[in-house]
């Protein structure tokens, strides 16, 4: 390649580069095999779609790579350099996350307003003065300038000898307008072989298609973005004796820091002084929160309950937990396997025969004696014929009409990849806590010991409890409540609190003590009258939670995560439906395997203490488990921060709409009230939409295969052959409709 005029040689390293103009998979393959070929010194080069950004390894000049990328048909800027000691939050830019959806409703909307009045005008008759010139107006508009990226895309591929769905629609459209344009010349006052209508229509349509896979892919990032919020922004760093505000970037390992009470936990670090309560949650998916002392290790990110704690920083910038799990949702994201289009797959093949047969009925019909005009009429008619407007069609409307009717079931989908996909699942893995669970702890029962009374025993333990923070506490306050008791109006005294042990105080004059069991040993109270229940409860997943009146052992509260009431049949109809399941969960094995088995899942369907770079490594290594034809196919199911990295990998990601920002950014399927049996329902529905979509492909190849040899021999004129273009469009259209009365 030429050198460039000051340029910016780089040294060996990373570069980052923002890339417009990518709309499938196609695109990635063309921009990474073209910087291969011609940047022999890069050693990788990723380019991820969901991001719109091309990461390069190897000593490169920028100014070069970006001629390059623009010589391919894309535009493309520097976004960074990055020498590994940062960070990865700097490379999605969240001012331009949704600027390419933004351009393409621009488009679109400008499309419709243009196509709406060429249609009437054509169909409907409306007809003035010079509206054949207006027609030409506004279907060059259309085309060359809302469509201008699809006529952009075709150059560059033919310049290349290459085909795809961007050729046929330029090829079908563009001839469609040229025809009439070259019509309208001949005969300025003759309306009747003008069909801009036709042209512009089929523009306007793809653009719909690209406007709502662009809306997705500005979408696509912001998982990351939620990621890097989770990041308190400062720091109090010990300086002199003093607590400082310090930005994080500027923080350094074995520096200490002070965490306030409910503040997050900046960096990961080890407790030198205090003690707590950390809600783990985001990494753990588990509610409960983990009790910190001198000694324990805290994740930046994290969230303190009510103690303040001073820890010494153990990592900083990349090298941090939530820093590594930006990156793996970013490697994730970058290196999902893209699905291809039928109807691109096709194109490739379909537009060279339809160049040829087009070519020889101008050739057969000069050979035969007729003049120019006839042989090109019969030409044209055969690439009017030919267009792909049912093609085109044939995907969007029945994604469309199956979006719909999803949304009615509180089914959110806003990635037709996972929808492609989704159809041919062999195994759905799914995280138990909020999943298959509710996702917080509540009362599972109570039982009162011989002599004390089970209301009473409830009341002054939820009134107690109401001191404490923790979530515990919390759910024996909602049971209370549940009870009809009037736990409010007892009298509360000298409460004090265990981070993550027990509580103790009076009621009411009495003196409660309640809490794990070993801290209830701890007060003085015998508890081995209820040892057997406490150790069945731990095998079953369940919390004891032991109530102590006066020193005497009083009752026992079990709390647990229970299962949602319909995952028993969820399970069932994934596996009628060919699909296995599993469960993944952060919990203890026993807890697992318990909600497991509740489930329906065998044991070896269950997999516990999985942190999120296990979560992702399991679906990984699922995947790989494929026959040699071919890898399985793999959903995730999840509701948390920790299966953010595991939903980015999966092949289908399916998030709860109760659960966090996070995993419903990341997911490609969201269900809205976090019914699992919804999940189901999403396979069952893409299931459906693919039957369709290849139904709309056959009858729109097939107006294809029966009129182009009616168009070549001259029984269809251009006019006609766009009526029959537009009759093919109308079937596809309904047979797409049908979708709306499906039933699961």
């Amino acid at each position: 390649m030429s050198q460039v005029m000051n340029r910016t040689d780089s040294p060996e390293g990373r570069l980052v580069f923002r890339v417009e103009g990518m709309h499938c998979g196609s695109c990635v393959a063309r921009i990474e095999q073209g910087l291969k070929r011609q940047f022999p010194a890069i050693s990788d080069v990723r380019v991820n779609l969901a991001t719109g950004q091309a990461a390069l390894e190897g000593s490169v000049a920028p100014d070069d790579v970006v001629a390059a990328i623009h010589a391919l048909g894309y535009e493309a800027s520097l976004l960074r350099r990055d020498n590994g000691s940062k960070a990865p939050n700097q490379e999605l830019p969240s001012a331009d996350a949704n600027l390419a959806a933004r351009q393409a409703r621009h488009r679109l909307v400008l499309a419709v307003g243009l196509t709406v009045p060429l249609f009437g005008m054509h169909m409907l008759g409306w007809h003035v003065a010079g509206s054949g010139w207006l027609q030409f107006t506004l279907a060059t508009i259309v085309l060359f300038y809302c469509g201008q990226g699809i006529f952009k895309s075709a150059w560059q591929l033919l310049k290349r000898f290459e085909t795809n769905m961007d050729t046929l629609i330029a090829l079908g459209s563009g001839v469609a307008w040229l025809a009439s344009t070259v019509s309208l010349l001949q005969n300025p006052a003759e309306h009747a072989a003008l069909y801009f209508e036709s042209a512009a229509m089929i523009v306007t349509l793809i653009l719909l298609g690209r406007y709502l896979e662009a809306r997705a892919r500005g979408k696509a990032g912001e998982a990351i973005e939620s990621l890097m919020r989770l990041q308190p922004v400062t720091a109090l760093v010990q300086q002199n004796g003093e607590w400082v505000e310090t930005p994080v970037e500027n923080v350094r390992p074995d520096d200490r820091i002070l965490v306030r009470p409910g503040a997050k936990i900046p960096l990961d670090g080890t407790v030198v002084e205090g003690e707590s309560a950390v809600d783990e949650s985001m990494m753990t998916g588990e509610s409960e929160p983990v009790s910190k002392q001198p000694g324990s290790e805290v994740i930046g990110g994290t969230q303190n309950h009510h103690g303040a704690l001073t820890v010494r920083v153990s990592r900083v910038g990349a090298d941090t937990t939530l820093s590594r799990m930006i990156a793996l949702v970013q490697q994730a994201q970058g290196g999902k396997p893209a699905v291809q289009r039928l109807a691109d797959q096709v194109a490739g093949v379909f537009v060279p025969v339809v160049l040829g047969l087009a070519l020889l009925t101008l050739i057969g019909w000069l050979g035969t004696g007729h003049v120019w005009a006839e042989g090109l009429q019969a030409a044209i008619a055969v690439l009017v014929i030919a267009c792909p407007c049912a093609l085109g069609l044939a995907t969007p409307t029945a994604v469309q009409v199956g979006l719909g009717r999803a949304a009615t079931e509180g089914i959110l989908i806003r990635d037709t990849d996972g929808l492609e996909m989704a159809h041919r699942l062999d195994i759905l893995v799914m995280d138990k806590t909020g999943t298959l669970t509710l996702g917080q702890p509540g009362v599972l029962s109570f039982c009162a010991l011989e002599g004390f009374e089970e209301a009473n025993c409830i009341k002054w333990a939820a009134a107690l409890e109401a001191r404490s923070e923790h979530p515990l506490a919390e759910a024996l306050t909602r049971y209370a409540t549940a009870q009809s008791l009037d736990w409010q109006a007892c009298r509360v005294a000298d409460f004090t609190s265990q981070a993550g042990a027990g509580v103790t105080g009076h009621v009411d004059g009495q003196r409660l003590v309640i809490g794990k069991p070993p801290y209830i040993v701890e007060q003085g109270v015998i508890v081995a009258p209820l040892s057997h229940r406490i150790s069945q409860a731990a095998e079953q997943g369940q919390t004891p939670v032991v109530l102590a009146v006066n020193g005497k052992l009083a009752g026992l509260f079990l709390l647990g995560d229970p299962l949602k009431e319909n995952a028993p049949e969820a399970i069932r109809r994934l596996r009628r439906m060919g699909v296995r399941p599993f469960m993944l969960s952060g919990d203890r094995q026993e807890t697992a395997v318990a909600i497991g088995k509740q489930a329906g899942l065998g044991e070896t369907e269950v997999r516990a203490n999985m942190a999120p770079q296990q979560k992702l490594e399991f679906l990984k290594d699922l995947q790989r488990e494929g026959d040699p034809q071919g890898r399985k196919r793999v959903g995730m199911v999840g509701d948390g921060v920790n299966d953010a990295p595991a939903l980015a990998q999966a092949d289908v990601s399916i998030a709860m709409g109760t659960g966090t920002d996070i995993a419903m950014q990341a997911a490609q399927i969201t269900l809205v009230h976090g019914d699992i049996a919804k999940a189901v329902d999403a396979v069952a529905l893409s299931r459906a939409i693919l039957r369709v979509i290849r139904q709309n492909l056959f009858w729109a190849f097939f107006y294809n295969v029966v009129a182009i040899p009616a168009a070549a021999l001259g029984f269809l004129t251009p006019a006609i052959a766009a009526a029959a273009m537009s009759l093919s469009s109308i079937t596809v259209v309904l047979n797409s409709l049908r979708l709306k009365s499906l039933r699961f």
